[in-house]
Formats: C-alpha cells, structure tokens, sequence
C-alpha cells in the first residue's frame, strides 16, 4: 500500500525530490488499483467487458488499468473505479482489515451503518 509523504513546512524545498516521490507513490498507487481490478475480475467471473459498464469507464480503460499499460490516468478514471469497487466493499473491507483491526464495538457500528444504506 500507498504511504502518505509529509509536506514539508520550514527551510528550502526541493520542488523535484518531492515530485519524483509522488510519481513513485502515484505508480504505486496505480499499480495497487491494477491488481483490485485483475481480483475483482477473478472473483465475479466476469470479463472487463461486463464490469465496465457496472464501473462507468470503458473496458478499454479497465483493461489498460490492470495490464499496467496506462501508467498516469485520469482523476477521474480513478475515481470511476474506485467508486466501482467500493460498490463491493472490497476497499472498505480490505482498509479495514489491514489499518483498524476490528472489534465487537466497531463491528457492530459498521453493521448498523450498512442496515441503514440499505
């Protein structure tokens, strides 16, 4: 996962040191989104063809997305997709699992919050 790079607040920047290291999270980033469309694929059984439409991006996008090709894509590309795959909870859940251990208490509140959407 992508981590987050503190902007500096005193002294002399270099403006380049900090914008190679945002293209290398953003590849990172791009490369993590990558791999939630190749699971994403895997685990519906469907081609990009048919998650595209569900996603609102083209399945030329998604397929160039997941294959790497497209290396800088559009916020709202991004966007587009993450709102797509936050439809399955796979992103909610997978943040949650890996940065907030769940308990009972918060467990339960995520329930609640759920039952309300729906």
């Amino acid at each position: 996962m992508t981590k987050i790079i503190a902007f500096p607040r005193k002294g002399k920047v270099d403006a380049k040191k900090i914008r190679a290291q945002y293209d290398d999270e953003y590849a990172d980033f791009v490369d993590d989104l990558g791999g939630f469309l190749w699971h994403i694929r895997m685990v519906t059984r469907k081609g990009f063809d048919t998650l595209a439409p569900e996603i609102g991006v083209s399945p030329a996008t998604l397929y160039n997305i997941a294959n790497r090709v497209t290396k800088n894509p559009q916020a709202r590309t991004v966007w587009c997709i993450l709102k797509g795959l936050d439809n399955r909870n796979i992103i909610r859940h997978s943040m949650l699992e890996e940065y907030r251990p769940l308990n009972k208490k918060s467990a339960d509140v995520i329930r609640a919050l759920e039952k309300k959407k729906a």
